[in-house]
């Protein structure tokens, strides 16, 4: 009667619940030890063991085949996209596998990597592309989640946001045991990973002002870039930038004491650090005039900027240079009395 009990116990264990192997194995082989000990024992007449063996051999052969233990199961993304600043010096994107049952076999999927960041350490690096859920994980219920790790380059570049796609397909999917059913969710197969520039730079007259006589042949006044960069190396800009001066006001006139400023557009290329510079310039007219000092003021426009919001106008986007006049006058009587 204790041995009709113990049998009927391990089969609706068997079809209710799919033990894990290899507490199964350890089940079986103390279920064997039971019986041999009671045998010897006797404990129980040899009728009863006959009667009983068949069912409780059959029992244990269940016990012992790993084709009971299959997951059934989609693969996907958790989510469809994310974004992470690149200085945060590491992300992840999760994948689940959902559905019923525990994995006889591992299911192993590459994901593979495509879009403007660029891998391999230059904007990030994936230490592994496989995702693997081992043999043994149970899927039911909420499923079970594994991770893409990614590492990422804090840069020094201004070079706006970038992304990277990642994706699983058929052909990158592994089932190690036939008796898991696994797929992927195309609808949902793919993840898009933002990374944000944490870099930016500042277009500015490199002065506030400055000063020049009548006459000078020409009249520099320097553009140049200020950066903003947290991580190690030298700033630079990956994406250009483009930037105009125009005149904006003052009492010189224009085309008159000086020549004819209009509108003087420069660009930034790519590769440009804090060294360098672009000249607005103007001609100072040597009139003879007895007017006194007047001057010109110079204004900056950010007219074009590659790097989707990561370049502005500083604080010095205004410059005044005063033209000295170099004519006098001297009053004196032109009689004696």
């Amino acid at each position: 009667m204790l041995l009709a009990r113990w049998l009927k116990n391990i089969s609706n264990r068997i079809s209710g619940r799919r033990q894990r192997v290899n507490g199964l194995s350890r089940s079986s082989a103390s279920g064997r030890s039971l019986i041999s000990s009671w045998s010897e024992a006797g404990t129980i007449g040899t009728t009863g063991l006959r009667r009983h063996s068949a069912q409780f051999n059959t029992a244990i052969e269940c016990l012992e085949d790993r084709s009971l233990l299959s997951g059934t199961g989609t693969l996907a993304f958790a989510t469809a996209a994310s974004s992470v600043s690149e200085n945060a010096g590491s992300t992840t994107v999760a994948v689940t596998l959902t559905g019923s049952g525990t994995l006889a076999g591992a299911v192993v999927i590459a994901v593979t990597q495509s879009g403007t960041a660029i891998s391999g350490g230059t904007d990030y690096s994936i230490p592994s592309v496989q995702v693997v859920f081992d043999t043994g994980t149970d899927i039911s219920g909420a499923g079970a989640t594994r991770f893409v790790n990614i590492n990422l380059t804090n840069d020094v570049l201004v070079e706006g946001s970038e992304s990277f796609q990642l994706a699983m397909t058929n052909g990158n999917l592994a089932v190690t045991n036939g008796s898991d059913s696994v797929t992927i969710d195309m609808g949902h197969n793919t993840h898009e990973k933002t990374i944000n520039d944490d870099d930016s730079v500042q277009v500015v007259f490199n002065s506030g002002s400055s000063s020049v006589s009548e006459g000078t042949a020409l009249h520099n006044v320097p553009v140049g870039l200020v950066f903003q960069t947290s991580g190690t190396g030298t700033p630079e800009l990956a994406k250009a930038v483009t930037v105009s001066v125009a005149r904006t006001g003052g009492s010189a006139t224009d085309g008159t004491d000086h020549s004819t400023i209009g509108t003087q557009s420069f660009t930034f290329p790519i590769g440009a650090t804090a060294s360098t510079t672009n000249n607005a310039s103007f001609t100072v007219e040597n009139d003879q005039f007895v007017e006194g000092n007047e001057d010109v003021v110079l204004g900056l426009t950010l007219t074009s900027d590659d790097s989707g919001g990561q370049a502005s106008l500083g604080t010095t986007n205004s410059h005044t240079t005063t033209i000295t006049d170099n004519d006098g006058v001297a009053i004196a009587y032109t009689t004696a009395t």
